[in-house]
């Protein structure tokens, strides 16, 4: 799909997440790069989340790589970012990321605090946009039930060598 068809459903899978969620939901986002332009994944999630009535508590940044360095092909960051839920235990607003499970994956300390922000406000996690399925995996590890879904056939299959995915 293009840009544009690709705004307008993630902006809806992201509403869907909102209203149906009843607790916490965590974000994992970086920038889109599109043409040599870049596109705010942020701020389609903040949009969806004014229409669903969703809440903010925390946005936090969580580096890729080291304070100081340019890659000119991808944001040197990405968005971790807390809706709804109860407010808990201060964390650093920005971190290293920490070590990924595959090629751009979400980091592991970013999975841990997300993970660790849910413990206690839900039983489990569901990941709508899991990739090769960091967040379920750290959330299994961490004692909670889990499920990813993503959009992209090849991730879930990958996910899915791990017992990770439930395909929808």
């Amino acid at each position: 799909m293009g840009l544009d068809e690709w705004a307008v459903w993630f902006n809806g899978a992201c509403q869907l997440c909102f209203k149906s969620s009843g607790g916490p939901v965590v974000l994992y986002v970086t920038d889109r790069k599109h043409d040599k332009q870049t596109h705010s994944k942020p701020s389609i999630i903040f949009d969806a989340a004014t229409k669903a009535g969703a809440k903010l508590i925390w946005h936090k940044i969580a580096l890729r790589r080291g304070v100081g360095k340019t890659d000119i092909h991808r944001p040197g960051f990405s968005h971790l970012l807390a809706f709804n839920g109860a407010p808990k235990v201060a964390t650093p607003d920005v971190f290293n990321r920490g070590d990924t499970l595959y090629a751009n994956g979400t980091g592991l300390v970013a999975a841990r605090v997300a993970v660790e922000w849910v413990l206690g406000q839900a039983e489990g996690v569901v990941d709508p946009f899991c990739g090769q399925g960091t967040i379920p995996a750290v959330a299994q590890a961490m004692g909670l039930a889990a499920i990813g879904v993503d959009i992209d056939r090849t991730q879930c299959e990958k996910a899915e060598l791990c017992n990770l995915v439930m395909k929808g």
